[in-house]
Protein backbone atom coordinates (compact mmCIF):
# COMPACT_ATOMS: atom_id res chain seq x y z
CA UNK A 1 0.00 0.00 0.00
CA UNK A 2 2.95 2.36 0.50
CA UNK A 3 5.62 1.16 -1.91
CA UNK A 4 7.79 -1.89 -2.47
CA UNK A 5 8.54 -2.40 1.23
CA UNK A 6 4.97 -1.90 2.47
CA UNK A 7 2.74 -4.65 1.13
CA UNK A 8 -0.40 -6.24 2.56
CA UNK A 9 -1.93 -9.71 2.61
CA UNK A 10 -5.60 -9.45 1.67
CA UNK A 11 -8.47 -11.94 1.30
CA UNK A 12 -11.62 -11.95 -0.81
CA UNK A 13 -14.17 -14.72 -1.35
CA UNK A 14 -16.96 -15.65 -3.73
CA UNK A 15 -19.75 -17.90 -2.43
CA UNK A 16 -22.00 -18.39 -5.46
CA UNK A 17 -19.53 -19.08 -8.23
CA UNK A 18 -20.56 -18.54 -11.83
CA UNK A 19 -24.25 -18.22 -10.87
CA UNK A 20 -23.73 -14.54 -10.03
CA UNK A 21 -20.75 -13.86 -12.26
CA UNK A 22 -18.12 -14.56 -9.62
CA UNK A 23 -19.06 -11.63 -7.39
CA UNK A 24 -16.16 -11.42 -4.94
CA UNK A 25 -16.47 -9.70 -1.58
CA UNK A 26 -14.64 -6.56 -0.58
CA UNK A 27 -11.13 -7.43 0.56
CA UNK A 28 -10.20 -8.08 4.18
CA UNK A 29 -6.66 -7.02 5.06
CA UNK A 30 -5.32 -10.00 7.02
CA UNK A 31 -1.83 -8.70 7.74
CA UNK A 32 -3.02 -5.78 9.89
CA UNK A 33 -5.72 -7.52 11.95
CA UNK A 34 -3.46 -7.60 15.02
CA UNK A 35 -2.84 -4.35 16.90
CA UNK A 36 0.33 -2.71 15.55
CA UNK A 37 1.11 -5.62 13.22
CA UNK A 38 3.16 -5.19 10.08
CA UNK A 39 2.93 -1.42 9.67
CA UNK A 40 5.31 -0.56 6.85
CA UNK A 41 6.42 -4.19 6.45
CA UNK A 42 6.70 -6.39 3.38
CA UNK A 43 4.08 -9.13 3.83
CA UNK A 44 4.49 -11.69 1.09
CA UNK A 45 4.15 -15.34 0.07
CA UNK A 46 0.58 -15.91 1.26
CA UNK A 47 -0.62 -19.53 1.13
CA UNK A 48 -3.90 -20.99 2.40
CA UNK A 49 -5.29 -24.33 3.55
CA UNK A 50 -8.95 -25.34 3.86
CA UNK A 51 -10.60 -28.25 5.67
CA UNK A 52 -14.38 -28.09 6.00
CA UNK A 53 -15.29 -24.62 7.24
CA UNK A 54 -11.83 -23.97 8.71
CA UNK A 55 -9.31 -21.99 6.70
CA UNK A 56 -5.77 -20.90 7.51
CA UNK A 57 -3.59 -18.33 5.73
CA UNK A 58 0.18 -18.08 6.28
CA UNK A 59 2.69 -15.50 5.06
CA UNK A 60 6.12 -14.08 5.88
CA UNK A 61 6.53 -10.53 7.16
CA UNK A 62 9.82 -8.67 6.62
CA UNK A 63 10.07 -5.46 8.61
CA UNK A 64 13.81 -4.68 8.32
CA UNK A 65 14.57 -5.39 4.67
CA UNK A 66 14.25 -8.60 2.70
CA UNK A 67 17.74 -9.38 1.42
CA UNK A 68 19.65 -12.54 2.13
CA UNK A 69 19.62 -13.41 5.88
CA UNK A 70 17.10 -10.65 6.71
CA UNK A 71 14.91 -11.38 9.74
CA UNK A 72 11.33 -12.41 9.06
CA UNK A 73 8.29 -13.75 10.90
CA UNK A 74 5.80 -16.33 9.65
CA UNK A 75 2.27 -15.30 10.63
CA UNK A 76 -0.86 -17.45 10.52
CA UNK A 77 -4.48 -16.36 10.77
CA UNK A 78 -7.54 -18.62 11.08
CA UNK A 79 -11.17 -18.51 9.99
CA UNK A 80 -13.81 -20.99 11.16
CA UNK A 81 -16.49 -19.81 8.71
CA UNK A 82 -14.73 -20.11 5.34
CA UNK A 83 -13.30 -16.62 5.43
CA UNK A 84 -16.30 -14.74 6.79
CA UNK A 85 -14.19 -13.50 9.71
CA UNK A 86 -10.58 -13.95 10.80
CA UNK A 87 -8.57 -14.23 13.99
CA UNK A 88 -5.69 -11.89 14.80
CA UNK A 89 -2.49 -13.27 13.18
CA UNK A 90 -0.24 -15.39 15.38
CA UNK A 91 3.54 -15.68 14.96
CA UNK A 92 4.14 -19.34 14.09
CA UNK A 93 7.91 -19.05 13.52
CA UNK A 94 10.81 -16.67 12.98
CA UNK A 95 13.37 -17.06 10.20
CA UNK A 96 16.33 -15.59 8.38
CA UNK A 97 15.48 -15.00 4.73
CA UNK A 98 17.05 -17.41 2.23
CA UNK A 99 17.62 -15.37 -0.93
CA UNK A 100 19.84 -16.93 -3.61
CA UNK A 101 19.75 -14.04 -6.10
CA UNK A 102 23.55 -14.07 -6.07
CA UNK A 103 23.51 -17.59 -7.55
CA UNK A 104 21.58 -16.42 -10.59
CA UNK A 105 18.01 -17.24 -9.60
CA UNK A 106 15.40 -15.83 -7.24
CA UNK A 107 14.13 -17.29 -4.00
CA UNK A 108 12.64 -16.02 -0.75
CA UNK A 109 11.49 -17.66 2.48
CA UNK A 110 7.81 -17.97 1.69
CA UNK A 111 5.83 -20.40 3.88
CA UNK A 112 3.57 -23.23 2.75
CA UNK A 113 0.67 -24.46 4.90
CA UNK A 114 -1.66 -27.46 4.93
CA UNK A 115 -4.11 -29.25 7.27
CA UNK A 116 -4.42 -32.91 8.19
CA UNK A 117 -8.12 -33.48 7.42
CA UNK A 118 -8.43 -36.21 10.08
CA UNK A 119 -6.83 -34.65 13.16
CA UNK A 120 -7.18 -31.00 12.15
CA UNK A 121 -3.49 -30.40 12.92
CA UNK A 122 -2.06 -27.64 10.72
CA UNK A 123 1.53 -27.67 9.44
CA UNK A 124 3.73 -24.85 8.08
CA UNK A 125 7.09 -25.26 6.30
CA UNK A 126 9.64 -22.56 5.48
CA UNK A 127 13.35 -22.12 4.77
CA UNK A 128 15.80 -20.44 7.12
CA UNK A 129 19.52 -20.38 7.82
CA UNK A 130 21.04 -22.59 10.49
CA UNK A 131 24.06 -20.28 10.62
CA UNK A 132 24.53 -16.59 9.79
CA UNK A 133 23.72 -16.62 6.11
CA UNK A 134 24.90 -20.22 5.68
CA UNK A 135 23.39 -23.72 5.64
CA UNK A 136 19.80 -23.07 4.56
CA UNK A 137 17.41 -25.67 5.99
CA UNK A 138 13.72 -26.48 5.57
CA UNK A 139 11.85 -26.33 8.88
CA UNK A 140 8.36 -27.37 9.93
CA UNK A 141 6.10 -26.23 12.78
CA UNK A 142 2.61 -27.46 13.63
CA UNK A 143 -0.40 -26.58 15.74
CA UNK A 144 -3.55 -28.34 16.91
CA UNK A 145 -5.55 -25.11 16.91
CA UNK A 146 -3.61 -22.44 15.00
CA UNK A 147 -2.84 -20.56 18.22
CA UNK A 148 -0.07 -22.49 19.98
CA UNK A 149 2.77 -23.60 17.67
CA UNK A 150 5.40 -26.30 18.15
CA UNK A 151 9.15 -25.76 18.13
CA UNK A 152 10.70 -26.03 14.64
CA UNK A 153 11.85 -29.44 13.36
CA UNK A 154 14.34 -29.76 10.50
CA UNK A 155 12.79 -31.52 7.48
CA UNK A 156 15.90 -32.22 5.37
CA UNK A 157 18.06 -35.04 6.66
CA UNK A 158 21.52 -34.19 5.29
CA UNK A 159 24.26 -34.13 7.91
CA UNK A 160 26.38 -31.43 6.24
CA UNK A 161 25.96 -27.72 5.56
CA UNK A 162 24.40 -27.87 2.09
CA UNK A 163 21.39 -25.69 1.28
CA UNK A 164 17.72 -26.66 1.14
CA UNK A 165 15.08 -24.08 0.26
CA UNK A 166 11.75 -23.22 -1.42
CA UNK A 167 9.59 -25.89 0.34
CA UNK A 168 5.98 -26.80 -0.31
CA UNK A 169 3.81 -29.06 1.85
CA UNK A 170 0.92 -31.44 1.16
CA UNK A 171 -0.76 -33.42 3.96
CA UNK A 172 -2.96 -36.41 3.06
CA UNK A 173 -3.72 -39.99 4.02
CA UNK A 174 -1.97 -39.71 7.37
CA UNK A 175 1.29 -38.45 5.90
CA UNK A 176 3.13 -35.12 5.74
CA UNK A 177 4.88 -34.62 2.38
CA UNK A 178 7.35 -31.78 1.72
CA UNK A 179 9.07 -30.98 -1.60
CA UNK A 180 12.02 -28.58 -1.88
CA UNK A 181 15.30 -27.86 -3.66
CA UNK A 182 18.57 -29.20 -2.30
CA UNK A 183 22.29 -28.87 -3.01
CA UNK A 184 23.22 -31.88 -0.86
CA UNK A 185 23.82 -34.30 -3.75
CA UNK A 186 26.54 -32.62 -5.79
CA UNK A 187 26.45 -28.89 -5.06
CA UNK A 188 24.01 -28.24 -7.90
CA UNK A 189 20.21 -28.08 -7.64
CA UNK A 190 18.05 -31.18 -7.21
CA UNK A 191 14.43 -31.72 -6.25
CA UNK A 192 13.91 -33.63 -3.00
CA UNK A 193 10.87 -34.91 -1.15
CA UNK A 194 10.63 -35.76 2.55
CA UNK A 195 7.73 -37.62 4.13
CA UNK A 196 6.63 -38.59 7.63
CA UNK A 197 3.59 -39.83 9.49
CA UNK A 198 1.30 -37.09 10.76
CA UNK A 199 2.27 -36.17 14.32
CA UNK A 200 3.23 -33.18 16.43
CA UNK A 201 6.89 -34.14 15.83
CA UNK A 202 7.20 -35.76 12.38
CA UNK A 203 10.25 -38.00 11.75
CA UNK A 204 11.15 -37.52 8.09
CA UNK A 205 12.58 -39.79 5.42
CA UNK A 206 14.21 -37.87 2.52
CA UNK A 207 14.51 -38.89 -1.13
CA UNK A 208 16.05 -37.32 -4.22
CA UNK A 209 13.43 -36.96 -6.96
CA UNK A 210 15.26 -35.41 -9.92
CA UNK A 211 17.21 -37.74 -12.20
CA UNK A 212 19.71 -35.07 -13.23
CA UNK A 213 21.09 -31.97 -11.51
CA UNK A 214 20.31 -28.41 -12.55
CA UNK A 215 23.33 -26.04 -12.51
CA UNK A 216 23.10 -23.11 -10.11
CA UNK A 217 23.78 -20.79 -13.08
CA UNK A 218 20.56 -21.84 -14.80
CA UNK A 219 18.88 -18.42 -14.50
CA UNK A 220 15.40 -17.69 -13.17
CA UNK A 221 14.22 -20.42 -10.81
CA UNK A 222 11.53 -19.21 -8.45
CA UNK A 223 9.57 -18.19 -6.56
CA UNK A 224 7.93 -21.30 -5.14
CA UNK A 225 7.23 -25.00 -5.69
CA UNK A 226 3.97 -26.92 -5.44
CA UNK A 227 2.71 -30.36 -4.41
CA UNK A 228 -0.52 -32.33 -4.30
CA UNK A 229 -1.21 -35.83 -2.99
CA UNK A 230 -4.09 -37.94 -4.30
CA UNK A 231 -6.18 -40.47 -2.41
CA UNK A 232 -3.92 -43.19 -3.87
CA UNK A 233 -0.82 -41.52 -2.29
CA UNK A 234 0.54 -40.47 -5.70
Amino acid sequence: QGGANDQLVVFSRDLNGVSDGFAFSAQTVLSTLGAGLNAGCLNQGADFALAGNTMYVAWTSFCSGFGDNAAGTVYVTKSTNQGGSWSAPVAAATLNNVDFTSLGFRSRSFPSIDIDPVSGRVFVVYATYAGTGTDADVMIVSSANGTSWSSPIRVNQDSGTSDQWMPWIAVANGRVNVVYYSRADDGNINAHVAFAAVSASPAFTELRVSSASTPTSTGFLGDYNGAYVGSDDV
